[in-house]
């Protein structure tokens, strides 16, 4: 069965007109994780890969950056998608976009606790508390420093800009923005993810109809 396109595609043409937007988004469809394991290994599957190369065919303009988590499958998305776009743009790895990404202190025992709560409930206690999580840095803190990173080419070179992740990382982070967790129901799904509109020196987030200034 062929994945719907995501639904942040239709923001793009408005977000453009403004410059430059950088859409974080969770890499395409996997195969299953190996419970206790750490499944940084696990390929896309076949319609992943489909659904990939057919977001990169839909994107509208040039795509100017692209970016990817170190770990398999990110970086799989993103060359499915380049290759969908028909695109020349480099595709630039960094750990801070997974493997472990920004939140994580310690490996071992962020997977450790993973397993233990189980991803929804475990951003929940990362971004709601009561107190910092072992593992784990502090949230806020890991958000702002993200949103510089993903934020810093868009101020240089307009554009669409391309960052492919995981869900975590993006539930974390559109936590942390909107001020609540996420509902189990509102996680990304595959290719889903947050867009940041740069107007001049202020940036607006959506996610899945709500918006918000990043300096709110």
């Amino acid at each position: 069965m062929n994945q719907a396109l995501p639904a942040w595609l239709a923001e793009l043409p408005a977000a453009l007109a403004s410059g430059a937007a950088v859409v974080m988004i969770r890499h395409a469809e996997r195969g299953p994780l190996i419970v206790g394991e750490r499944g940084d290994d696990v390929p896309l599957t076949a319609a992943g890969r489909r659904a990939a190369r057919a977001l990169g065919g839909a994107l509208p303009g040039a795509l100017v950056g692209l970016r990817a988590s170190p770990v398999a499958r990110a970086l799989e998305t993103a060359e499915c998608i380049r290759s969908g776009a028909d695109a020349l743009v480099r595709i630039e790895s960094s750990s801070d976009l997974g493997g472990p990404g920004p939140f994580v202190a310690d490996v071992d025992v962020a997977w450790e606790a993973f397993w233990r709560l189980g991803k929804h409930r475990l951003i929940e206690r990362l971004v709601a508390g009561p107190g910092p999580l072992a593992g784990f840095h502090e949230p806020r803190a890991a958000a702002a420093g993200l949103v510089q990173e993903l934020l810093a080419p868009a101020r240089r070179t307009p554009g669409l800009h391309l960052v492919v992740s995981h869900d975590l990382i993006i539930a974390a982070l559109v936590g942390v923005l909107r001020r609540r967790v996420l509902a189990d129901d509102a996680w990304p799904g595959y290719l889903e993810g947050v867009v940041f509109e740069v107007v001049g020196g202020r940036v607006r987030w959506r996610y899945r109809g709500e918006d918000g200034l990043v300096s709110d």
